[in-house]
């Protein structure tokens, strides 16, 4: 990971051009994922890390989101076709690994839950640099110091390889149909497996990122200090991307009007 501390906003403009050239060089194929965080200091995890740690097997993981969807759907009217517990593991027996293009069943519901609020295995990205900006900024936390915005190209040389005993790192970019947020925040996620078949288990996304393999896979942190926020919520805001654009609900709405009226006038 190369991490670099800039000055302004400016600078961070600059260097998504930079990026963005260096994409078009060498990784026509990929692009170029964006991840705020509102505290520089944080590590780079998913909710299920926060939570629970690492290791888990899929398998188990796919055992608990099966045992809250029945509640699930009759709270919220809506409907999952997933296959059984026997079913998932018989995907699993088939399959030497999880990543790429393998089709992971319920990995929608994952991210509608991921969304929601339910501890994820999914480290959720956006392709707007503005999206992932907002996420850095929108914190009203004034005893902060410095953001951070995370910057994830994937097989930078055109080639994704990987071990089975370690854990490796995939993105799913495609198109997601559980819930208006994947769209609105331009989503994409990234998902940490190691293992194969039965005994394949989720993992720490950073046991990646410290390998440093930079053949494969490059990420860049940039800081920014937190006294750019009104400067920067500013500019965002009349590119209508805020809290109420992003989230759509009633709640979002009236942080929003807060900070347009009370913060940023």
């Amino acid at each position: 990971m190369e991490e670099k501390h800039l000055n302004t906003w400016s600078d961070f403009e600059d260097e998504i051009k930079n990026l963005e050239q260096l994409k078009q060089t060498h990784a026509q194929s990929a692009n170029l994922l964006f991840r705020g965080q509102s505290n520089s200091c944080w590590k780079l995890e998913t909710t299920w890390e926060r939570h629970c740690g690492s290791k888990t097997k899929l398998i188990d993981y796919y055992k608990l989101i099966l045992s809250v969807k029945n509640e699930i759907e009759i709270l919220t009217n809506k409907k999952w076709d997933l296959p059984n517990l026997t079913e998932y593991g018989d995907w699993l027996k088939t399959h030497m690994s999880v990543g790429g293009g393998n089709g992971l069943p319920g990995y929608e519901y994952m991210t509608y839950l991921r969304h929601y609020g339910f501890p994820s295995p999914l480290l959720d990205w956006s392709k707007s640099p503005y999206v992932a900006a907002f996420f850095a900024f929108h914190n009203l936390n004034q005893e902060l110091e410095r953001v951070a915005i995370f910057v994830y190209l994937e097989h930078i040389t055109g080639v994704k390889g990987g071990r089975v005993n370690e854990p490796n790192l995939f993105t799913r970019e495609k198109d997601v149909n559980s819930h208006k947020r994947h769209s609105l925040q331009q989503s994409s996620y990234s998902i940490c497996t190691s293992g194969e078949r039965e005994q394949a288990y989720y993992c720490c996304h950073k046991d990646v990122f410290l390998r440093d393999s930079k053949k494969h896979d490059h990420l860049w942190k940039f800081t920014l200090p937190y006294n750019e926020q009104i400067g920067v919520l500013k500019f965002l805001d009349a590119r209508n991307i805020n809290e109420y654009s992003l989230f759509q609900s009633e709640e979002s709405l009236m942080k929003t009007e807060f900070l347009r009226k009370f913060i940023l006038k």
